[in-house]
């Protein structure tokens, strides 16, 4: 089989054969669900749907999580190419082939999609189109965002992929796609950006990135790794390590939910003296008064009242 489609799902029955069908279960494509300790009845769907057809593979398991589940979907999979999907997202499969045809050689071959919200679609994809050969090269561009982080719209050829990929901290559910896209791409060595719309991202408001938000401690941990896995590839990513770090700890302290981390703060003004042209990376409202720490906490203070009353709905910090 070409191609070994891994659908983690957990209390998906409302939208998971939609899912599937988006695959055309009558294609040569392997598809493995995940039935991650759903409590609704997304198993008996995935059972009907399996009786019916013998190239959809089931895995039973207690709830660990998404990064588990497509480990779990890893392990059994016989496709040459591996493509991860969200139970509440579609494939559009009429690309495939194409896409097969165009790049049958490269370890990693990404695409981009499209984000549905009430029936209206818009085209997400990353910048950068071309092949790359050197890991370090395909890094820099994710890191300058000219490569979406996102584990979606990707073919990952399954033999790149490794145990450790897959051995993230479980509660780094904000963030998570971005480290095994690192992990992955270090081990690349030929990874080529199309621009194939292969993937629909369907918004969801139940989903973690509408419902949750880091905190301090999550983010400082967060960042912590992602400069661990960045130095193991060369020392010369340290800048965007901290790039990143900075661009992370003032949003941080924007965020109407999360209380003010006088450390995050005191870091974010530390790398800024280091690196002044990070202050350029930055929105002019979060400029302001930035290396004034009184007036600075003035401001946010403000800030937060306002999204507050402009935003009655509020998000679970995840520490």
């Amino acid at each position: 089989m070409t191609i070994s489609f891994i659908i983690p799902c957990y209390n998906a029955a409302n939208f998971i054969e939609k899912c599937i069908n988006s695959i055309y279960l009558n294609s040569p494509y392997e598809i493995i669900a995940i039935n991650d300790g759903s409590t609704d009845n997304t198993l008996q769907i995935l059972k009907e749907i399996a009786d019916k057809n013998k190239n959809l593979k089931i895995i039973t398991k207690s709830n660990e999580g998404v990064l588990a589940a497509r480990r779990d979907g890893w392990r059994i999979a016989k496709g040459k190419y591996i493509c991860f999907v969200d139970a509440d997202d579609e494939i559009d499969c009429k690309v495939l082939s194409q896409i097969l045809l165009d790049c049958p050689t490269y370890d990693i071959i990404r695409c981009g999609g499209w984000y549905v919200k009430n029936g209206e679609k818009t085209e997400i994809k990353g910048s950068f189109k071309g092949s790359i050969t050197n890991p370090i090269n395909a890094i820099t561009k994710m890191m300058n965002k000219e490569m979406l982080p996102f584990m979606w719209g990707i073919l990952f050829q399954r033999n790149l992929l490794n145990e450790e990929c897959f051995q993230l901290d479980s509660r780094f559910k904000i963030g998570e796609d971005f480290l095994f896209n690192l992990l992955t791409m270090r081990r690349a060595s030929n990874i080529y950006c199309s621009n194939y719309l292969l993937y629909y991202y369907n918004n969801n408001e139940t989903s973690v990135m509408n419902t949750k938000i880091w905190g301090s401690n999550y983010i400082r941990e967060f960042n912590d790794r992602l400069t661990d896995i960045l130095l193991s590839i060369s020392p010369q990513l340290l800048y965007y390590a901290n790039r990143h770090r900075f661009r992370d700890y003032i949003e941080t302290l924007f965020f109407p939910e999360v209380r003010y981390d006088k450390s995050l703060y005191q870091t974010a003004v530390s790398l800024l003296k280091k690196y002044p042209k990070f202050i350029h990376i930055l929105p002019l409202k979060k400029r302001l008064f930035l290396r004034q720490e009184n007036l600075f906490r003035l401001y946010l203070c403000l800030y937060k009242s306002y999204k507050k009353l402009k935003n009655k709905k509020q998000r679970i910090v995840l520490q």
